[in-house]
């Protein structure tokens, strides 16, 4: 025999055995139900990790909630502090400028001077609106 020949005849013996193999030791109602369990199996398993990493997420979603709004509390809690400060500047502002006014109409005062007493009347204006000045915190 060739080596032909005889890889054919190898080749023959094999299949042989497989078939006689499979046709002694699994029937097909076994193999189908071998497959249908492995294949439930398989979609249940993904099933269950969909469930178990959709509870996961929604504790992430909470737990980044939560962050967010402790954040918020802050940042407001800061915008508060920042208006009071903002407040109290603007009210040392009003007090000064209504100081400023008082002592500007004070100095402005309209007054009428008769022409006679001209000079007389100027001097004790000024002096008035002098001690006035000084008088004013």
């Amino acid at each position: 025999m060739s080596s032909e020949g005889l890889y054919l005849a190898a080749q023959s013996v094999v299949k042989d055995f497989r078939f006689q193999y499979t046709k002694r030791r699994m029937s097909q109602g076994i193999a189908i139900l071998s497959a249908a369990i492995t294949v439930f199996a398989l979609v249940l398993s993904i099933f269950g990790a969909s469930w178990l990493n959709q509870r996961n997420t929604e504790r992430v979603v909470e737990e980044l909630g939560k962050r967010f709004d402790a954040r918020f509390d802050s940042v407001e809690t800061r915008v508060e502090e920042v208006e009071k400060r903002l407040d109290q500047r603007i009210d040392s502002v009003e007090v000064r400028l209504d100081r400023i006014e008082r002592q500007l109409e004070a100095i402005f005062k309209p007054a009428f001077i008769k022409h006679d007493n001209m000079s007389l009347q100027v001097s004790k204006l000024l002096r008035q609106r002098l001690t006035a000045s000084e008088s004013l915190p």
